[in-house]
């Protein structure tokens, strides 16, 4: 797990935000996960700034745990994960409900990460 190999403020940080996005909706948490790693691309350029903000994203879907995709919006947070297995289940949802690939693309348009 990413989680574990993240110094300790950072552990904390991932932490604090798993907590706070608890109960909002995927959409909102991508939002705000966003928001988040806006930071990232401040101090950092191109692609360390993008490795860093999708570590970030990472780090909080793990400590999040989502085991099932039923949302679109979880699905494309999935899709930006730097783990196989969160890309997996992402593409899972997308053949399982076809139905939704446009707003998983569009979703995908929106998050800056």
């Amino acid at each position: 797990m990413l989680y574990e190999r993240l110094a300790p403020e950072m552990q904390q940080m991932v932490d604090t935000w798993a907590k706070r996005l608890g109960g909002v909706s995927w959409q909102r948490r991508g939002e705000l996960l966003a928001q988040a790693a806006a930071p990232f691309g401040e101090v950092l350029e191109g692609d360390q700034a993008t490795t860093a903000s999708r570590g970030f994203l990472t780090a909080v879907l793990e400590r999040m745990a989502p085991q099932q995709v039923d949302d679109p919006y979880l699905a494309a947070l999935l899709h930006l994960s730097l783990r196989q297995d969160h890309r997996d289940l992402a593409a899972a949802y997308l053949e399982d409900h076809p139905e939704m690939s446009q707003l998983f693309e569009q979703e995908l348009s929106e998050i800056d990460f």
